[in-house]
């Protein structure tokens, strides 16, 4: 087999982009291989079958997404930045358009893409909570909280999405929920 041209980040990041933008169908290997300027063997070079390919798609956008907006707040000291530095994340990794809002819907007819939902939100709600209580909230209002926060972003992100979102918007939404939770005075 010949070596492929094209990175496999490449492939993985045509990949969310067109799934993105049409779910499961945009997914076409000979489609994306044009848009790169590659083969259909590049592809295969890299991933084995179509399967294998949605796998390693879904793990590279958490990792992208979720583990590296995680990572930047873990590196904060205090609970108030690591939540900060939440709001930050979207300004500073790339973040996949839409890509949640279709395994969302794919979620409702899917069982592995509904696990795959459930994965993921419930790790991004349960560290929020853990910053939470690290703040001194009790387990059961950090865990409402967390939630609450979730949401909030969620709406926020899906209204701004088709902007470019700047870390001084980000502040200022940060700073509208410090001021509606009170985290900056405490409980």
């Amino acid at each position: 087999m010949a070596k492929a041209n094209v990175t496999k980040e490449q492939w993985l990041d045509e990949g969310l982009k067109c799934f993105g933008r049409h779910g499961l169908k945009g997914l076409n290997v000979e489609d994306m291989a044009k848009k790169l300027g590659s083969s259909k063997a590049g592809f295969y070079w890299y991933f084995k079958s179509r399967d294998e390919y949605i796998n390693a798609l879904f793990n590279f956008w958490h990792e992208k997404e979720t583990n590296a907006a995680i990572a930047l707040s873990r590196g904060e000291a205090n609970p108030i930045d690591k939540l900060e530095a939440l709001f930050q994340a979207p300004a500073k990794i790339k973040i996949y358009r839409d890509v949640l809002f279709q395994i969302r819907n794919l979620a409702s007819s899917r069982k592995s893409f509904r696990n795959l939902l459930e994965s993921i939100e419930n790790q991004r709600i349960k560290y929020v909570s853990d910053i939470f209580a690290e703040l001194g909230y009790p387990k059961s209002k950090a865990i409402r909280l967390g939630q609450f926060l979730y949401c909030y972003y969620l709406g926020w992100y899906e209204r701004i999405k088709d902007k470019k979102i700047t870390q001084d918007e980000m502040h200022k939404q940060f700073q509208l929920v410090s001021s509606l939770l009170n985290i900056r005075g405490g409980r």
